[in-house]
């Protein structure tokens, strides 16, 4: 292009400002950002994520010409213009979003809605196959039920140290025979009673023998 870039410069970046503002999140924010956009020469942009109020004013210092008529006293915000980033021909913006009516933003929240919905669907397919149930609304993890080895425990739940129980091999020792299985035979009646004969015999035969003596 021949000659000065401001030569042929239709003064856009001197009719309009724009303003950086929240990123709306609410129902209410949203209804915030839907009032602006019913206003006459305002807009509203995305870019790089961030989100812009465009309201489309002339500077009272633009010449017919278009060219600045303070422009040894110009804004420092005016200072960072640069030809390579002036508007004449920098053609598409690349913005996110663009709103320029309510009824784009209406668009905008339902667009956003179906992505929610969809975004969702799929979180819960991934919980499903990595084996999480949902439940109410809420995401439940399968577990194992944990497997106490209580033959092991030291401590109980509040770390309260528990009586050591004796094992059997300290026991064996201690404990009595086990039975046999055959029951003792019982005393006969002529071994019970043979010592008690033998006896009353060696009784009576003492007394013969006294008798005897003094005859």
């Amino acid at each position: 292009m021949p000659g000065i870039l401001c030569e042929h410069c239709t003064g856009f970046c001197c009719r309009y400002l724009a303003l950086p503002i929240d990123e709306p999140e609410t129902k209410r924010e949203f209804d915030d950002v839907r009032w602006y956009l019913m206003h006459e020469n305002v807009s509203v942009f995305v870019e790089d994520g961030d989100w812009y109020i465009n309201i489309a004013t002339t500077c009272r210092h633009l010449r017919p010409d278009n060219m600045c008529g303070v422009y040894e006293t110009r804004p420092h915000i005016c200072r960072e213009y640069s030809t390579e980033n002036c508007d004449y021909h920098s053609g598409d913006y690349g913005w996110d979003a663009h709103f320029l009516c309510p009824e784009h933003l209406e668009e905008y929240q339902r667009q956003l809605a179906r992505d929610n919905r969809e975004a969702a669907t799929k979180k819960r397919k991934r919980r499903a196959r990595a084996g999480v149930k949902v439940k109410k609304g809420r995401y439940v993890r399968k577990t194992r039920k944990p497997v106490f080895d209580y033959a092991g425990m030291v401590t109980d739940i509040a770390r309260v140290p528990l009586p050591v129980l004796p094992t059997v091999d300290s026991l064996a020792g201690k404990m009595p025979a086990p039975p046999t299985g055959r029951a003792p035979a019982a005393p006969s009646r002529e071994g019970s009673a043979a010592p008690a004969n033998e006896r009353r015999s060696q009784k009576r035969n003492r007394a013969l023998a006294t008798t005897n003596g003094r005859g």
